[in-house]
């Protein structure tokens, strides 16, 4: 038993050195190429994660530099409180305390990952052979590196899973589950199913309440509560306001829904968008027409050519003191598009609610997650790094598959199926209601994708 520890433990240690090597490696390169700062890797979405706890040092409040209501909301606070304590750790470099702690979680989660086989009855050999999947291959560390929930969101995902299976056995306190859970609704909400469900078996296999349980839903209703006093509404992700001196307004959000009917990837719609707010020209309709399918291009024009004469008009008041609030205009835009975005869905129901989630499906399920620069352009085309795209591609769709096999086969145990039904609720509500996805907001799944392989094999092999 010892021995095993250890060996898990060097396994741990060995495939978290790898991971930083290359992640570094990919920092390095950045650096060179001239389009990144060093110690982690900036994203479009870093200022809302990160502005939040430096304005609060500062004594601002809790919201990011943009101006609008959204400012106080836009994003969950928990990757930002993490942020907030490697500043108060060490405020000359809080991205450095932030980078090791983002290690730090990559390296918990391997023994994680190893400690949740065994808790699942996977045998040893699987167990291992697993583990050293999971810690070698870089789609599931890809983001280890970025300010981003992706980060860590996957280690805590596994440690809620963790801490549900070991309650189930009852060899452990609620304590750490509960911990997790209030931290996981405050970094990534749209993961709230996986505690409710969890809680739910939790209270079928003890046969009582334990009232316990709900203190890790509250940091998220308070965040709910504070969303709703400012914003005036219930949202998991409240980008919208008119209020915002910025794109993200009820139009955007209209538009938005409307494109839901037939896109599926989120940035043919970005640079729809983008061209219609920079570009006041025909030329600019012209391009942005070729992202609109032909057969909704002549309903669809008329309220492209509408939202660029809009967004012209609020870039102009954007300069005025006062926070701009819908315009006649903008009221009248939104109700002619929310209008044809439902005609859309009646006349093509097929392509709304069945052929753009497949799309969407495919979209996550067509990549190999080998997100990193080096791998996309420094090492693009070298054998090894086309052999590991195809490995990392066949695992998570044969994971995928496992899962879905786990959840409908009556013959796993009920907290099996339950987390395989955690992972599926996720992913349709991410393919069917929320659409224009990035491939990254997958990645938190894929951990435990990856499980249901030796689970189902090693459930075959018992037979």
């Amino acid at each position: 038993m010892k021995s095993s520890r250890s060996l898990i433990v060097l396994i741990a240690v060995a495939c978290t050195a790898v991971a930083v090597i290359i992640h570094e490696a990919n920092i390095e390169n950045l650096n060179s190429a001239g389009v990144q700062d060093p110690v982690l890797i900036s994203t479009a979405d870093e200022a809302g994660y990160l502005r939040p706890a430096q304005n609060f040092l500062s004594g601002e409040g809790w919201h990011d530099s943009s101006e609008g209501f959204s400012s106080y909301v836009q994003r969950p606070p928990g990757y930002g409180i993490l942020y907030l304590i490697s500043k108060l750790i060490y405020s000359s470099n809080p991205l450095l305390i932030l980078k090791g702690f983002q290690i730090t979680c990559f390296f918990l989660s391997i023994l994680l990952f190893y400690s949740l086989m065994i808790r699942l009855d996977v045998k040893k050999p699987f167990s291992i052979s697993f583990t050293l999947l999971y810690g070698l291959l870089p789609c599931y560390n890809g983001f280890m590196y970025y300010t981003l929930t992706e980060s860590i969101s996957p280690f805590m995902l596994i440690l809620l899973t963790h801490e549900f299976v070991s309650i189930l056995k009852n060899q452990r306190n609620p304590s750490v589950f509960i911990a997790a859970a209030a931290f996981l609704l405050v970094l990534r909400p749209q993961l709230t199913v996986f505690p409710i469900l969890y809680i739910l078996v939790i209270y079928l296999h003890e046969k009582r309440i334990k009232w316990i349980y709900i203190i890790g839903f509250l940091p998220f209703v308070l965040w709910q509560i504070r969303t709703i006093t400012i914003t005036g509404e219930i949202n998991l992700h409240p980008i919208y306001s008119e209020t915002n001196k910025s794109i993200f307004r009820p139009t955007h959000r209209s538009l938005t829904n409307l494109f839901r009917v037939w896109e599926f990837k989120s940035d043919r719609f970005h640079e729809t968008v983008g061209l219609l707010v920079s570009d006041t020209t025909t030329l600019a309709i012209r391009k942005a027409a070729k992202n609109i399918p032909m057969e909704f291009r002549t309903e669809v024009l008329p309220l492209l050519k509408e939202y660029q004469r809009i967004a012209y008009e609020r870039r102009k008041s954007f300069e005025e003191p006062v926070l701009p609030k819908n315009e006649d205009y903008e009221v009248a835009f939104i109700h002619k598009t929310d209008l044809l975005t439902q005609k859309l869905k009646q006349e093509h129901f097929i392509r709304a609610y069945l052929i753009t989630p497949a799309y969407s499906a495919y979209q996550f399920l067509n990549k190999s997650y080998l997100n990193l620069w080096v791998y996309q352009k420094k090492w693009r085309g070298t054998l090894i790094i086309e052999v590991l795209r195809w490995i990392c591609f066949l695992i998570i769709n044969i994971s995928f598959l496992a899962t879905f096999l786990v959840l409908s086969l009556g013959k796993f145990a009920r907290h099996l199926r339950i987390i395989a039904l955690g992972v599926a609720l996720t992913f349709f509500y991410m393919i069917f209601f929320q659409r224009l996805n990035e491939e990254r907001y997958l990645v938190p799944l894929l951990p435990l994708m990856l499980l249901m392989i030796p689970v189902f094999v090693s459930s075959c092999m018992k037979k």
